[in-house]
């Protein structure tokens, strides 16, 4: 009976809450900083931002709620790197869960967008850019690259 009580009264006990920095990478690094990090000039973060905000930003209920800069930035560089999420949260400092659910959120914001940027082309612009590839690289059939790195 006493171990019950015990675990009762430990249970009851509150843990201390954690306030992390949340320092916003776009108020304190420059813009060769950014680009480094996130792949992104800051403008191109800024319009990004502004495009999917309004399908991002969240209420919680404790207050805590990440901006949606944040946000952006925290799937960027994961975009850009592939890195661990526990390790790109140490960046803005976020748990690996607030990273893994900010990151389903942002990209199906994205996702939703993919319309107004990516349109796949008509066979007769196909055929040319095929044409232009083969006389650049001698490879055939490619209408299309992304980024153009190896």
């Amino acid at each position: 009976m006493d171990a019950v009580f015990v675990y009762y009264q430990r249970r009851r006990l509150r843990r201390p809450r954690i306030m992390r920095d949340r320092s916003n990478p776009l108020d304190f690094m420059n813009d060769v900083d950014l680009h480094c990090k996130f792949r992104f000039v800051r403008a191109d973060i800024l319009s990004i931002i502004a495009l999917i905000h309004d399908v991002i930003n969240y209420e919680n209920q404790r207050g805590l709620a990440l901006s949606s800069s944040l946000q952006v930035l925290i799937a960027l560089r994961f975009y850009a790197t592939g890195g661990f999420q526990d390790v790109i949260g140490e960046l803005v400092g976020v748990t690996q869960v607030t990273v893994s659910r900010t990151l389903r959120r942002v990209t199906n914001a994205l996702y939703q967008q993919v319309g107004s940027f990516i349109r796949m082309p008509t066979q007769v612009m196909a055929n040319i850019q095929k044409t232009k590839f083969f006389a650049v690289a001698g490879i055939p059939n490619i209408f299309a690259c992304v980024d153009g790195t190896q």
